[in-house]
């Protein structure tokens, strides 16, 4: 079997691809051993997701949602002490007990300063970025390797399924553009807001909150898009062309829905 991204043969995958990371809650969209190089997925953790992690936004996101790590462990936020003046990182332990690692004292000696803290400190943070950013490589290289890998779920039970992924000379540029960072240049996504990010949905009479979801959209243009949704935030990126043109005509000639919640659509 090839690597649906570097097209390497495989002779032995340890690595379970989670589609969307562990660490903005996902447990269950996986692709098994053999689908993803164990080289390809330990690339994107580190030079894609682990970047994507940290903007101010997603690490906003995960800190006020209390979504853990692929550890287990809550996320921090930059938080703030007046007396004595002091940069921190402020959080929850696995116990839901505050936890505060001090980065910087401010304009006194760390020891003196650290005798000076008292029980009754309060913090200060800053609020995060309402939405992510626009036109970001990160974010456009991780909906890109998304997409890729969730045409890969549908397909891997197919006959030849993996094997048409690999074969597909329209994903080329993409596929380069994910895993090798290749190109000057953008690849462009559309984003915005659907639903609140607090929303509650209720199914089968059980109240929820939806985390991500996501689906494939094939337009009249015939260019086929990734639709996916984390928290309320639609990103919608071409698989085929870096281009988003066919998208917002479709978005002008359906009144701005989302493609995941037509009636006709199977989602």
């Amino acid at each position: 079997m090839q690597c649906i991204f570097c097209k390497r043969h495989l002779n032995e995958s340890k690595s379970m691809e989670h589609i969307i990371p562990e660490s903005l809650g996902n447990k269950d969209h996986t692709l098994p051993n053999g689908i993803v190089c164990d080289k390809c997925n330990n690339y994107f953790a580190i030079k894609i997701e682990k970047k994507l992690l940290e903007m101010p936004y997603f690490r906003g996101l995960r800190y006020q949602n209390l979504i853990e790590s692929k550890k287990g462990n809550y996320p921090t936020w930059p938080a703030f002490i007046p007396n004595p003046p002091a940069l921190v990182e402020f959080g929850i332990d696995k116990n839901f007990q505050p936890k505060l690692d001090i980065i910087k004292f401010i304009d006194m000696y760390p020891m003196k300063s650290i005798s000076k803290l008292k029980n009754g400190f309060f913090t200060v943070a800053p609020d995060r970025p309402s939405m992510p950013e626009k036109n970001n490589r990160i974010i456009s290289r991780f909906l890109g390797k998304v997409g890729i890998e969730f045409l890969a779920s549908r397909l891997m039970d197919s006959d030849n399924g993996i094997k048409e992924i690999i074969e597909m000379k329209v994903l080329d540029p993409l596929r380069e553009y994910v895993r090798y960072n290749k190109y000057g240049m953008v690849w462009e996504y559309n984003v915005r807001r659907i639903y609140d990010e607090n929303k509650i949905f209720v199914k089968n009479k059980e109240e929820h909150q939806v985390l991500h979801e996501f689906n494939l959209l094939y337009t009249e243009d015939q260019e086929l898009f990734i639709v996916l949704v984390i928290m309320g935030v639609e990103y919608c990126l071409n698989l085929g062309d870096p281009k988003i043109i066919s998208f917002l005509k479709w978005l002008d000639k359906n009144e701005y829905q989302s493609p995941l919640y037509l009636e006709e659509m199977d989602y």
